[in-house]
């Protein structure tokens, strides 16, 4: 069989009935094809590619013109935005919600008392005791010194980011007891590149998760421990995920995370884009940054009292 590319059109080997398809993701093993049969209805499946085979046509085929199917990597369809949860809230009908809680916006004490100036603090914490090269300098030497410099900035005197009774200890258990090298060199990539990229926060997910844990029931990957370091150290490029409060308020505006338990890239960068329209309608009301951001998404994304 000819390889696959995306846009070429097959058949399906066994079902003739389907008619032609179009092939939308290819992935080692997998395809995800639009079909559209005689009657001109369309259909979307994701087949092991041994199903497909090539259609040879000399005719255009006008059909499939214009006609775009959005997936995720490993080849599955994701559903169009008209058939996507409808938005429950504007963007004016989210901020209102947020300044019934800091009416003076985003320069006002209460919020940056509350949500930003311990972030900040942070963040120039970070700097100091990590400037630029130290902490791929220090994971190499000495792990544990540098994973108890990573613990400082994450161990916040205000509002902890982490659980405190269950993903901070862990975090700490596995940074200073743990064997924490790879994954600080993995976060030490993360950090110093100017942008997120898949290859990056793949490997930096894969890092920790693999920190032997202090019980064989321990989940030491999870989204707020694996967002929280780059977002502390770079709240420029990266979003601190809380996953209840992310899902709720991208499900009241419209938005689809594809969210998984387990942290993905395709996941994290639909959050990021998602994060970063927001910081774009945001910054004219006083925004700064994803800390911002983030704020602004916990701040709403509270369960009713």
């Amino acid at each position: 069989m000819s390889e696959l590319t995306v846009g070429s059109f097959v058949v399906h080997r066994n079902l003739p009935d389907l008619g032609v398809g179009k092939v939308f993701c290819v992935s080692q093993t997998y395809a995800c094809v639009g079909f559209i049969d005689a009657a001109g209805r369309r259909d979307v499946k994701r087949l092991d590619k041994s199903f497909v085979t090539p259609f040879a046509h000399t005719a255009p085929l006008p059909q499939f013109d214009g006609w775009k199917v959005e997936t995720t990597s490993g080849c599955y369809p994701v559903s169009a935005p008209s058939d996507a949860r409808k938005a429950v809230w504007t963007l004016h009908e989210a901020h209102e919600r947020f300044l019934a809680q800091y009416p003076d916006g985003f320069s006002g004490e209460p919020y940056q008392r509350t949500e930003r100036s311990w972030k900040v603090t942070q963040g120039d914490l970070w700097k100091q005791l990590l400037p630029e090269g130290r902490l791929r300098e220090l994971a190499s030497a000495d792990p544990t010194a540098a994973g108890a410099l990573v613990m400082q900035v994450v161990q916040t005197r205000e509002s902890a980011l982490l659980a405190s009774k269950g993903e901070l200890p862990m975090m700490n258990w596995a940074l200073t007891k743990g064997a924490p090298g790879p994954y600080l060199l993995a976060l030490a990539d993360v950090i110093d590149s100017p942008q997120p990229t898949a290859e990056h926060f793949t490997a930096m997910a894969t890092a920790l998760e693999s920190i032997p844990a202090p019980k064989p029931t321990t989940k030491l990957l999870t989204w707020p421990t694996l967002t929280v370091v780059p977002f502390l150290a770079r709240p420029d490029a990266h979003l601190f995920v809380k996953p209840q409060a992310t899902q709720a308020v991208a499900r009241k505006l419209g938005k689809e995370l594809l969210y998984h338990a387990r942290p993905s890239w395709e996941t994290y960068q639909r959050m990021l884009t998602w994060s970063r329209d927001l910081l774009d309608y945001l910054k004219p009301r006083g925004a700064q940054d994803l800390i911002d951001v983030q704020a602004f998404i916990a701040t709403i994304g509270k369960p009713p009292s």
